[in-house]
């Protein structure tokens, strides 16, 4: 009887899902024509998840009784049906990444905010006062979470350089409620139509974000310099600090040549960078292509020069302290979720090399970056131990290290080399997906906007050739992608003009003749 009532009830809801199917098909709108949500969690995850929907049968038998031979024609229906949008980002359901923070977490973020509002912090002896010191920030036009900043003071016998991190493990507890929600989402995701920080917006960009005018606690790498920007030695403390100047990339730009400290700390960028390079570090110096939908659903799209002034200096800024606090780590004996690189298969070009074919394929000669708890030589940065600690705001990885470094300081008890190995297996997964939500979240707005270039013509350049296809970079955009080979004689390095023949964003689809 029960087998029977089991049989039954499945046997109505494909009835009823294909009397909804039907009906939308045929625009008959009405009333009554709104789906059951079981029915309606049917056709979603058999749209996401095709076969390995646990309800694949139930779906695939809707489906057949009205003639509906696509799943894509179940998202066309769901868009009709105002239940999906028309950009809808599937990626999302299909990773099972949260978009927005649970009820209880938004809570404890405005709780943390209220208990923290009449710093404490600052009336820590052990910490650094460095509220005077002139601290700038350079980010992008629309950075909301603002997580480092910068400082140069000159002395008599040099400069000391300051590396200034906002302490979110100040605010943010080992194992509290706001820390597991950041662990299980591993890092925040930006996208070109939305963003999903790891922390509550509260924290991310209120409290835990270094905002011009407000004291926040820090942890500081300060580095002393002698007059031609070589490293004398250095020192990572608690601090306490405050933002004088928040500017963009392209305001630092206007003002390197002109203004100091930027002038100088671009010097001094320069300079840091041509010993990481004597050390071996493989400067790949291809284009990035940015990619933001307006509010009105307008598409945009800028190619970055990573090597402009401003992104430069930040750059190594960012890659001497984290090498610096890899080695503080290292050298009071403390693990930590540490990368490493081995040497390149190959060296193609040494120093700085502005040739795009030449970095494309010195790129497909790096090794991937291994993540472990011990510090080891990282040969594509040209430095003998790397963490990164410079966005605890943005990445779970980022707020241990800085937590095994407050550990190191007298604030808390640091993680054991097994904690670190449970939470980097933990991370592993989130993290991934994130990366893989980032790529293709923009591969498909990047496609949206080459299907209103139909017919269009671009440069573009061959990077491998096979059989029955060669491997192209579409220059303007920095897409790998592949066109067949069509009898054409090509060879790596060749420029050729290709057409777009089609593209369909949803279905990940780009067709290209030369």
């Amino acid at each position: 009887q029960k087998q029977i009532k089991k049989t039954e009830k499945k046997e109505l809801l494909i009835k009823k899902g294909e009397t909804w199917l039907k009906n939308m098909m045929n625009e008959k709108f009405n009333g009554s024509n709104e789906i059951d949500p079981e029915i309606l969690n049917i056709l979603k995850w058999y749209y996401i998840l095709e076969k390995e929907s646990q309800t694949a049968s139930m779906a695939r038998a809707m489906l057949a009784k009205t003639g509906i031979e696509s799943t894509n024609q179940i998202f066309t229906l769901l868009v009709k049906a105002d239940i999906w949008d028309k950009d809808q980002n599937i990626d999302l359901l299909r990773m099972d990444i949260p978009a927005e923070f649970p009820g209880e977490i938004i809570k404890k973020a405005d709780e943390i905010s209220i208990v923290q509002d009449d710093n404490d912090f600052y009336k820590d002896p052990d910490r650094r006062d460095l509220t005077d010191t002139h601290l700038i920030t350079i980010d992008g036009l629309s950075t909301l979470d603002y997580d480092d900043a910068i400082s140069l003071v000159k002395e008599e016998d040099g400069y000391t350089l300051g590396i200034h991190i906002i302490d979110v493990a100040y605010f943010i507890k080992d194992n509290d409620l706001i820390d597991r929600d950041a662990r299980e989402r591993g890092t925040s995701i930006y996208m070109p139509d939305d963003k999903i920080p790891m922390l509550p917006p509260k924290l991310s960009e209120e409290m835990c974000s270094l905002k011009e005018g407000e004291i926040r606690p820090g942890i500081s790498t300060l580095v002393r310099l002698n007059r031609f920007f070589e490293m004398i030695d250095y020192e990572i403390v608690a601090s306490t600090i405050k933002i004088h100047k928040q500017m963009t990339y392209t305001e630092a730009n206007i003002l390197i040549g002109e203004d100091d400290p930027i002038t100088t700390l671009h010097k001094a960028a320069t300079v840091l960078r041509e010993k990481r390079l004597k050390n071996g570090a493989v400067n790949i110096t291809l284009p990035e292509v940015n990619i933001w939908v307006e509010d009105n659903g307008e598409i945009g799209i800028s190619r970055i020069d990573r090597e402009n002034p401003s992104r430069m200096l930040v750059s190594e800024m960012m890659i001497l302290a984290n090498s610096l606090m890899a080695a503080f780590l290292a050298d009071h004996n403390v693990p930590g979720v540490f990368r490493s690189q081995p040497d390149p298969k190959k060296r193609l070009f040494s120093g700085i090399e502005p040739d795009i074919f030449l970095n494309c394929m010195q790129r497909k000669q790096l090794h991937r970056a291994i993540i472990g708890t011990k510090p080891e030589n990282h040969a594509g940065l040209g430095v003998k131990a790397y963490a990164t600690a410079t966005s605890p705001i943005r990445r779970y990885y980022d707020l241990i290290n800085q937590r095994q470094i407050r550990g190191i300081l007298g604030y808390e008890k640091a993680y054991s080399v097994e904690e670190l190995e449970r939470m980097i297996m933990q991370l592993d997964l989130p993290v991934g997906n994130a990366g893989r939500m980032q790529f293709q979240r923009r591969r498909y707005w990047l496609f949206k906007h080459l299907e209103t270039k139909k017919g269009s013509s671009l440069e573009a350049m061959v990077l491998d050739s096979y059989r029955d296809f060669y491997s192209i970079m579409i220059k303007e955009y920095m897409l790998e992608w592949k066109i067949p080979s069509s009898g054409m004689k090509l060879k790596p390095g060749d420029h050729i003009h290709i057409t777009i023949q089609h593209a369909d964003a949803r279905r990940n689809q780009l067709s290209l003749f030369a």
